[in-house]
């Protein structure tokens, strides 16, 4: 890309991070699928965590750079595009999302050291209620 495409597609760091951020998640949707259309289960999160690795390089930079509570603001922004949606359910999502943003932040800057898989088993553990409560039927819901 050359430096006045550049340019004219982006006006600010905000306005960069939110292209690679906004890009990663339709990968991760297209990838393994939405986290509240069904319910997650353990592959789901092997699905995630290979592609964090995969997608290292770019989001330790991103985190290095000092944007984790911008990322983790631009995910919450895309998990609640729905006016509709009910309170609890825009908690159930904060909630989730947080925990997996810290866990992905400190997996990452911990050198990676468990494996996807593991990390699917400890996620799939630790928020097994929220996968029991997160598929919703209503299509006004879906993320």
């Amino acid at each position: 890309m050359s430096r006045i495409a550049f340019y004219g597609n982006f006006s600010t760091k905000d306005d960069i991070l939110t292209s690679i951020i906004t890009g990663l998640q339709i990968e991760m949707v297209d990838r393994i699928g939405s986290p509240f259309r069904e319910p997650i289960t353990e592959q789901w999160y092997v699905g995630l965590f290979r592609l964090v690795k995969e997608k290292a390089d770019v989001l330790k930079n991103i985190f290095a750079a000092g944007f984790q509570s911008k990322y983790l603001e631009l995910i919450n922004e895309i998990l609640q595009r729905h006016k509709n949606m009910a309170t609890e359910e825009v908690y159930l999502r904060l909630f989730w999302c947080g925990g997996i943003v810290n866990a992905v932040i400190y997996w990452l800057s911990h050198g990676l050291k468990e494996s996807p898989e593991e990390m699917a088993v400890i996620s799939n553990k630790f928020l097994y209620n929220y996968n029991e409560s997160t598929c919703i039927k209503d299509e006004r819901f879906h993320g």
